[in-house]
């Protein structure tokens, strides 16, 4: 007849990753009970995804697009069986589920990736306000500049020295 919609294809795909899923917590895939009841959970899942971030009717937002997706790779990551078997249990309501962040859905593996990431953003600040040593101006040019650490914070650092400046701008690290 057309095209499947954006709906459909998210209900097929969200379908296969509970599949996938069950076949990681070791359910055969091809039995029919296991079909039925990813495809109507698959069903069910879209249709409150659908309620809580499509805006109109005309096109999909982001928002249901971004859910859908990080559904579908978390429900079917290896790594994480266990957010597949809380769902199909019904430890995880749906609701739960949609409302959790990417964050909280991720493996414990990928959780403390991002935990290493994120310590060592912290240990690698370029310049703070606290630690930057100021090199004794010979031309008397003083220069202030407004750089951002790697964690993205703003950070005031005031030189009387052009080549820290421009070092600095270019991203040099020296403490």
């Amino acid at each position: 007849v057309g095209e499947p919609s954006v709906r459909d294809k998210s209900r097929f795909l969200l379908e296969k990753s509970l599949l996938t899923g069950m076949e990681t917590l070791g359910v055969d895939p091809k039995d029919t009970r296991a079909q039925d009841f990813c495809s109507i959970f698959a069903w069910n899942l879209e249709e409150t995804v659908n309620e809580k971030y499509h805006i109109s009717s005309v096109s999909m937002s982001n928002e249901y697009r971004d859910k859908i997706r990080s559904l579908r790779f978390n429900l079917q990551d290896p790594k994480n069986p266990m957010l597949c078997a809380r769902v199909l249990a019904g430890n995880l309501s749906i609701q739960e589920l949609i409302s959790a962040s990417t964050e909280a859905l991720a493996s414990n593996e990928l959780k403390q990736m991002r935990r290493q990431v994120v310590e060592e953003s912290i240990k690698n600040v370029v310049l703070s306000a606290d630690s930057a040593k100021l090199v004794q101006p010979t031309d008397g040019i003083s220069t202030e500049l407004g750089l951002k650490t790697s964690i993205g914070k703003p950070t005031m650092v005031k030189t009387r020295s052009p080549a820290i400046a421009h070092s600095a701008k270019l991203g040099e690290k020296f403490v």
